[in-house]
This record gives C-alpha cells, sequence and structure tokens, in this order.
C-alpha cells in the first residue's frame, strides 16, 4: 500500500483510505483495498471486479499450479504483497532462494547462489520468469509456473529426485556456459533459454509453491512435488550430511 505515496502511477490510492497496516492474523480490512488500488477506473476503465477476477485466477483455488495459463505484466504486479516492518532475523528468516534461470543459469553469478544455499542450508528452486536476460520484458508473458528444484539442494529437503537428475543439471549447466560464451556480453538469445530450460525440466523435480492447505508444516515445508504432490520440506543439517 505504500505504493501510493509519492507514486506517479494512476492508482486508485483513495481505496485505503484509513493506511491501517495488518498482520497474518489479521488482514481482512485490507483485501479490498489490495484489489481497488491499481483499478483506477476513470484512467484504465478496470474496476476491483477486473482486480478480484486476475488474483484469483492465479490463486490456489484455480486448479492445478502446473495448468496456470502465462500472465501479463500488468497482471504481475497486481498480487497480495507484505511488507514487512521491522528487521527479519538472518539466516533463519529466509527459508528458500528462488534463482532467476535466464539470467543466472551456467553462470559465476549462479555458482555464487548456489553456494550461498549451501552455505545456510537453504533448499534452491531454479525459475523461468521472462526467458530472457532482461528483468523486464515490455509486452512479455510471464510463466509463473515454472520452477524446479536445484538438484544439488535436494539432500537439504525430504524430496527425491530422479536418479540421474544432477548429471542432467550439471550438463545442461555446462552447455549454457559454452552457449553464454558465445554470446555478448554472456547472454543468451530467448531461443536458447528456452530450448535449455525445456531440457532441464525432462529430469528435474518440478514443484509448486505452498498454499495455505499444501502442507501440516507450513513453516518446514517449502514446496509441494507436481506430479507426487508430495510436500517438500527441508531436513536438519544433520540429516542433510548422512
Amino acid at each position: 500500500m505504500s505504493t501510493c505515496l509519492g507514486s506517479k502511477e494512476e492508482l486508485n490510492c483513495t481505496a485505503w483510505a484509513d493506511q491501517v497496516v495488518g498482520t497474518l492474523d489479521h488482514f481482512d480490512h485490507l483485501i479490498l483495498p489490495n484489489l481497488a488500488l491499481p483499478y483506477n477506473s476513470s484512467v484504465t476503465n478496470l474496476t476491483i471486479y477486473d482486480g478480484a477476477k486476475a488474483l484469483f485466477s492465479h490463486s490456489a483455488f484455480a486448479g492445478p499450479y502446473e495448468d496456470r495459463a502465462p500472465i501479463t505484466q500488468q497482471e504481475m504486479m497486481h498480487y497480495w504483497e507484505p511488507n514487512i516492518l521491522g528487521n527479519p532475523r538472518l539466516p533463519e528468516s529466509v527459508r528458500f532462494l528462488v534463482g532467476n534461470f535466464a539470467t543466472l543459469f551456467g553462470t559465476k553469478d549462479g555458482l555464487k547462489l548456489q553456494s550461498l544455499a549451501a552455505h545456510y542450508a537453504w533448499p534452491l528452486f531454479w525459475a523461468f520468469g521472462f526467458g530472457s536476460d532482461s528483468s523486464f520484458e515490455h509486452g512479455a508473458l510471464v510463466s509463473g509456473n515454472e520452477r524446479l528444484l536445484d538438484p544439488s539442494s535436494a539432500p537439504r529437503t525430504n524430496a527425491s529426485v530422479p536418479v540421474d537428475a544432477l548429471a542432467s543439471f550439471k550438463r545442461i549447466w555446462e552447455a549454457a556456459t559454452e552457449t553464454r560464451a558465445g554470446g555478448t556480453n554472456g547472454t543468451w538469445a530467448p531461443e536458447d533459454v528456452r530450448r535449455s530450460w525445456d531440457a532441464l525440466l525432462q529430469g528435474q523435480l518440478r514443484v509448486a509453491p505452498l498454499s495455505a492447505s499444501s502442507c501440516a508444516d507450513l513453516q518446514g515445508c517449502v514446496a509441494t512435488a507436481i506430479d507426487s504432490r508430495d510436500c517438500v520440506c527441508k531436513v536438519s543439517q544433520e540429516a542433510a550430511l548422512v
């Protein structure tokens, strides 16, 4: 809601008239303002009903995660966003990491991301995102339901990955590194990104994010396996070393 403060966008800032914050246990008073904020009918001809439709069509109520249609950039910006009023403690406040496949896979920064996750025993996932080196592609659709578990972090969870998942991951990583080396400034073309991602998906554990009813342990679990619907949960560092 703080977006209205000094924002140059055409937002419906009157929707959040009282500017009262919420908590995980008390936030019903923010649901309608959250939906109404980005829908300024005098400018966009869109209403709160359009906002509700867009939001719930990509929620846990909308059917299987893997069947969700890609969304536009505009739709991607209209989500329920928590703002932390305080200082989260690190590392325990971080539950897992998500790497942008197009920008980090096959790069030195990607290796650093893997090392960071390993250092703090955080599960690491990879997401397709925009499918390009740009973090914001004008007019692009976002595949928001393509996420997989990095097999190198699987031992830090209870997940069962395919037998050759790690070998396949390393092979495609090396190919991506080589492809990037032939590009401009270490980039690769969107068609190469898509081709590599599709190849990677064939041998990895594809996952969905948690919803409120996904798993019994919402603090210890971080995802669900799409094929089995099993919960992917963190294990103790001692168990991960066994």
